[in-house]
Order: structure tokens, then C-alpha cells, then sequence
């Protein structure tokens, strides 16, 4: 595979398996999920066209809360049963991950927009979690439905003289045979729309001690986990990620806006 100078999306890596429409999707419910809609535009008694914010009424966000609340709180409890050294390792490290507050808040993201992977990493002599929400976890092109291949967006900002610079580090994880493969490729963009040129990870000096290529041994599991809403996705038959648990239902929260803006 030739090496990709230039990415305008990150879904145009050959790389990648799944369509920008399905980020698309991602985006817009996303905008439900924040309540962030366009201004209404009306014209007034003089003729005037004015602007005023649209009011929502969120209940996508009360839903997904709603929903995470019930499926994990501070109540839950598991057991890694026959193996009480297990046990006690993966409570340890939950406990010092304030792991159920978090996991609940992060999987109102992930019930809005039909995904959330999460990935260990090594800080200090510490094992940390973090949270990949679905705007920024990339199934790769030789995946079906189960992912055990994907792609992990990080974005930072620079600023050279009175410029902002914006980074993208792409991290793909994949197998080459028994062996489990990460891959960094850096990009540089002055625009926040466009992904940009690929640099050297060095220059960046946040990502300067990464390296471009590793292979390790001893995996049968990817490095991250994937969880999605149950149901099939019916917007995209061939895609892998899942549908936020309001997809479907996106005309009806909408009516709903509408009718309440209309009060104000």
C-alpha cells in the first residue's frame, strides 16, 4: 500500500471501511444530542428579517441520560468468577479509574451517537482507561461486523505566531498474522476541516517519542473494546458501527422541538 500524503476527511484513507455518510449521521446526531440547532430566521410586523436561537427541548439528551443511568450506576456489581486474583486486580484498577461515574456519563455518548470504545494505557506505573466516542473510532477495511481492526483519532492545536495549527494523530491497530500491529501516522492541517499533510511524528513533540510501526506478541484481543446499542443498522446495511438509540426517531424529537420552540 503506497503511503497517503494528503487527507482531506479521514474516512478518504484506504485504510478506512466505512463511509464519511456514516459520519455524517454521526454528526448530525450529535447535534440533537447538544441541543445545538440553526437560528430561526422570521420576518417581523415591519417586514424586517430577524434572527432568534431555536429553543430545544433536548429530550435526546434526557433520554440517553436516562437510558445510561439504568444500565450502569453506582449499584451495579460483577464478579470475575473462579479466579479471585482477577477479581481483585480488575476491581483495583476500576476503583482508581472512578470507573462506574465514568463509564455511566460516557455511555450517554455512546447511546446518542451508536458507539463507544474504550482503550487501556499505561501512566506511571498505573493502568488508565480511556474513552474513544464515536466521532473518532474508524473501523477498518478488512473488518465485517465484529471490529478487531480500527482506526483512533487524537486532535490537538498548535499556535505558530498568530496561526492555529491543527494536528491529527491517527492510531491504527490491527493484526499481521498472530501479531498485533499499531500504526501512528501524524497530519497537519492549517485549516480545521481539512485532516491535512502527513509529517514525521517528531514533528510535534507531544507525539515525538511514538513509534511509526510496532508489532507485539502474545495478544488474542485487540487492544480496545467496541460496544453499541443492540439493534441493526438499517441506515447503512454494510456498515459496522452501531445506531444511536434515537436514529430512528429523529422527525418525532424534532416535532417535538418544534412544537415547544413554538412557544417561545
Amino acid at each position: 500500500m503506497g503511503v497517503i500524503n494528503t487527507l482531506t476527511n479521514i474516512t478518504d484513507h484506504p485504510r478506512i471501511g466505512v463511509s464519511e455518510a456514516e459520519y455524517d449521521r454521526i454528526r448530525e446526531n450529535l447535534k440533537y444530542f447538544e441541543g445545538k440547532f440553526k437560528d430561526v430566521t422570521y420576518r417581523n410586523t415591519y417586514g424586517e428579517i430577524r434572527h432568534r436561537p431555536y429553543t430545544s427541548l433536548n429530550m435526546a439528551q434526557v433520554l440517553v441520560r436516562r437510558m445510561a443511568s439504568l444500565l450502569v450506576n453506582e449499584q451495579m456489581t460483577f464478579t470475575i468468577a473462579d479466579n479471585k486474583s482477577a477479581d481483585e486486580y480488575v476491581h483495583d484498577v476500576f476503583s482508581k479509574n472512578d470507573f462506574i461515574k465514568n463509564f455511566e456519563r460516557y455511555l450517554e455518548s455512546g447511546l446518542a451517537l451508536g458507539g463507544l470504545a474504550m482503550r487501556p494505557y499505561v501512566d506511571g506505573d498505573e493502568i488508565k482507561i480511556a474513552y474513544v466516542q464515536a466521532p473518532v473510532f474508524f473501523p477498518l477495511q478488512s473488518n465485517a461486523n465484529d471490529i478487531s481492526e480500527a482506526a483512533i483519532a487524537t486532535k490537538t492545536t498548535t499556535v505558530e505566531g498568530q496561526n492555529t495549527v491543527y494536528w491529527t494523530l491517527l492510531e491504527f491497530h490491527s493484526w499481521n498474522g498472530t501479531k498485533y500491529v499499531i500504526d501512528n501516522e501524524l497530519y497537519r492541517s492549517m485549516d480545521d476541516n481539512a485532516v491535512g499533510v502527513r509529517q514525521t511524528l517528531s514533528a510535534n513533540e507531544i507525539y515525538a517519542n511514538l513509534a511509526d510501526h510496532s508489532e507485539l506478541d502474545n495478544f488474542t484481543r485487540p487492544l480496545f473494546v467496541y460496544l453499541k446499542p443492540f439493534g441493526f443498522n438499517n441506515r447503512d446495511i454494510t456498515s459496522p458501527l452501531g445506531l444511536s438509540i434515537f436514529d430512528n426517531a429523529r422527525s418525532t424529537l424534532r416535532q417535538i422541538n418544534d412544537a415547544y420552540d413554538q412557544f417561545h
